[in-house]
């Protein structure tokens, strides 16, 4: 079966992931309310294997994120073409929350993006001078201010992610639609666990067995 998908725009697209960053929801569940699958894992647990093995792994996975790292930064300058004038494609992750997760504080918007407050700051004073998105009082704490998209800025994110989902989906034209998923679900577990040890230094769970292991 070959790679397909479904959403807005022209043609299919793969399931809106990328570089922006997740809504906080519940352990398990999707922003839609839906359960989140996080893949497969080895058969054997990494722990489990010998020092020299996992070291060789880990060596590999270094190596490969930062040339995907690499790749994702030129992609991104490719789709930067896309964005209005003065929009850096970093404010293109805070419009995406806005979009996706509702209104939201700027602090809220730092905690969430893993970046410093005066990069938000400086990121919303973009959205909001390209009209992309506005400042309204919080309902529940008329001292506060929360960000909100405006239509304007929801065709903006609508229009960069179907360009994006078009650029992947292009790269990724030899794939097989399970290889995807089984891609993303290890991308999302991965990133579960970098997660978990950024928070508190350790794993986000106990190893998860892989199809068809008991």
């Amino acid at each position: 079966m070959e790679l397909t998908g479904t959403g807005t725009g022209e043609g299919a697209t793969i399931p809106d992931s990328t570089v922006i960053p997740e809504c906080p929801v519940p352990d398990g569940a999707l922003p839609d309310g839906t359960v989140s699958c996080h893949g497969t894992a080895t058969t054997q647990p990494v722990t489990d294997r010998p020092a020299t093995d996992i070291e060789a792994q880990v060596t590999r996975l270094g190596q490969e994120l930062g040339r995907h790292a690499r790749l994702l930064h030129l992609m991104k300058l490719r789709l930067g073409e896309v964005m209005p004038p003065g929009l850096d494609w970093a404010a293109f992750g805070l419009l995406s929350q806005l979009v996706r997760c509702g209104p939201r504080r700027q602090a809220d918007l730092a905690e969430i993006s893993l970046l410093d407050p005066s990069t938000v700051s400086r990121h919303a004073a973009q959205l909001v001078r390209a009209q992309l998105a506005e400042r309204r009082a919080d309902p529940e704490d008329g001292r506060a201010v929360q960000l909100v998209a405006t239509e304007q800025g929801r065709a903006v994110w609508e229009n960069g992610a179907r360009k994006r989902n078009e650029a992947f989906l292009a790269a990724l034209s030899g794939w097989h639609a399970e290889d995807l998923e089984s891609l993303t679900d290890l991308l999302s577990r991965f990133n579960d666990d970098l997660e978990a040890f950024r928070q508190d230094g350790s794993r986000a769970g106990p190893p998860v067995p892989s199809a068809g292991q008991t």
